[in-house]
């Protein structure tokens, strides 16, 4: 099947009022659960700002993976060859993917039940779509994600602090 997203959809708000319509749509097959002792990452090399940093520093990300307790790690990205952005995530011993076709890592990712995520329709989309039962999504103070629904427990960022809500 082919799926086309034609926009800039990385906001919870605009997808829930219509999940369960949406995955009918899609009649995705049932991915496999990868369980809690396992957490994924989806990390956008290409997000750089003005002075050609990342738009999400590593420190982002290493802050939850410190809190989180899990025995593997595999980080999603565009571009596994660029190894140097991955030394922050040594400790981890992180199995990087990055598949020529996206969309097999879009149906990898569905998989897990620990995600952690940036502002991205590609990663927003297959957690919602998949088995996620703990989700980081980093999040803009403008835009929070105030509400938690479909069994999801999902953290975002808001004033330099994470909000959460048990599903």
């Amino acid at each position: 099947a082919m799926y086309y997203f034609k926009s800039y959809s990385q906001f919870l708000y605009l997808f829930e009022p219509h999940l369960e319509q949406i995955r009918s749509w899609m009649q995705l097959p049932e991915a496999p659960t990868i369980g809690d002792d396992e957490i994924a990452m989806h990390v956008r090399l290409t997000d750089h700002g003005f002075n050609g940093s990342l738009i999400l520093s590593p420190k982002w990300y290493c802050d939850i993976l410190e809190k989180e307790s899990f025995k593997k790690l595999t980080i999603f990205t565009e571009d596994s060859c660029a190894t140097s952005m991955f030394e922050k995530y040594r400790k981890w011993n992180p199995e990087i993917v990055s598949s020529p076709d996206c969309m097999t890592d879009w149906h990898h990712l569905r998989q897990f039940r620990k995600v952690i995520i940036p502002n991205s329709t590609f990663s927003l989309t297959s957690v919602l779509m998949g088995n996620a039962k703990t989700v980081y999504q980093w999040g803009r103070d403008q835009d929070p994600i105030p509400y938690i629904k479909h069994g999801i427990s999902w953290f975002t960022r808001i004033g330099g602090r994470y909000w959460r809500e048990e599903a």
